[in-house]
């Protein structure tokens, strides 16, 4: 576990994620109890991508709403994911 939170840290504090250039999407939940909602948009808007998508989640049900989707977390939530996922990947230039 400190080796997993120093990777946080770094990534958080101290990564020069401007220079991220690849295409990214990211989902998050508001009611994220694992990593602070603000957090997220916060390191999101530091991306350097022209292609970068932040996608609120707000039709999970899976507890803690970290982990959004799955057979054990929330598996009516998989397939509308997916789909997103899919139609994302189809929109890149």
């Amino acid at each position: 576990l400190p080796i997993l939170m120093a990777l946080v840290k770094h990534v958080r504090d101290e990564s020069p994620l401007s220079d991220f250039r690849a295409p990214v999407l990211v989902f998050y939940a508001e009611g994220d109890q694992t990593v602070e909602p603000a957090l997220t948009r916060e390191v999101f808007e530091r991306l350097g991508s022209t292609h970068k998508t932040l996608e609120k989640v707000d039709y999970s049900q899976a507890k803690g709403q970290h982990v959004l989707v799955g057979d054990v977390r929330d598996a009516q939530a998989t397939p509308v994911m997916s789909a997103r996922i899919v139609q994302w990947l189809r929109e890149l230039p």
